[in-house]
Order: structure tokens, then C-alpha cells, then sequence
């Protein structure tokens, strides 16, 4: 079963990036988490393509799989959290490499790096 959901929360995610035209670069669906690698249309915010995957997605699955409403009786599939972050300074080849390889650990720390930098950066910080 748990590859029939892998492969319906694959098709979920696809059909609502082709309904709102969202390009889908890369992605990897986990057993905890999705990665996903997408240029948004310039008039949709990331908050909205949130809403979108995670809405749709939900929907989809419990219409294929009736059995999760018991699972999840206080009607959220997916938690609240939530991670976006622009490309601008590295290259699509490099989150391409580490989605196509699950190499999240060292995504991770480049994450923790780029956090690290803009915390360091925040003039709150210097006081």
C-alpha cells in the first residue's frame, strides 16, 4: 500500500503543477517528506503553492484511500510545517544532484549554512 500512496501523492502533485503551471524540476516523495524543486508562475506566491500541493494532495488521497480519514482523525494529512527557499545563489544542478540522489543530509547543512549567513548578516544581531 505504501507504494500505491508514494505513486497517488506523486500523480497528486503533478496534475496540480500542470493545473496551475507550476514547472516541476525535481521530485522526491519520502516516507515523512517531499522535496520538491519548482519555478512558480510570477503572479503565485510560495504560501499559495503550498496551499495547492498540500490541499490537493490531501484531497486526492483521501478520496483513493478512505482508510486515512481513520488514521488521521483530526483531519490533517500533512503538518503544519513548511520549508521554501530561493535558488538565487546556487545552482539548479546541485538541488537537482541532491534530490536525485536523497543526499538530504548535506542539502541540510547547506541549508544550515545559508541560515547561519543570513543570521550573522541581520544587524539585530550586532547588538
Amino acid at each position: 500500500m505504501r507504494g500505491q500512496i508514494t505513486s497517488a501523492v506523486e500523480a497528486s502533485l503533478v496534475q496540480t503543477a500542470a493545473t496551475y503551471k507550476i514547472i516541476v524540476h525535481n521530485m522526491h516523495v519520502g516516507s515523512d517528506h517531499i522535496h520538491l524543486f519548482v519555478t512558480l508562475p510570477f503572479n503565485m506566491s510560495v504560501s499559495s503553492a503550498f496551499q495547492l500541493f498540500k490541499g490537493r494532495s490531501s484531497h486526492d488521497l483521501r478520496q483513493q484511500f478512505p482508510e486515512l480519514v481513520q488514521m488521521f482523525r483530526k483531519g490533517h494529512l500533512w503538518s503544519p510545517g513548511k520549508f521554501s527557499r530561493s535558488i538565487s545563489n546556487v545552482k539548479a544542478e546541485t538541488i537537482r544532484h541532491y534530490i536525485r540522489n536523497h543526499q538530504f543530509r548535506e542539502l541540510n547543512r547547506s541549508i544550515h549554512d545559508a541560515r547561519t549567513e543570513a543570521e550573522q548578516m541581520r544587524l539585530s544581531s550586532f547588538f
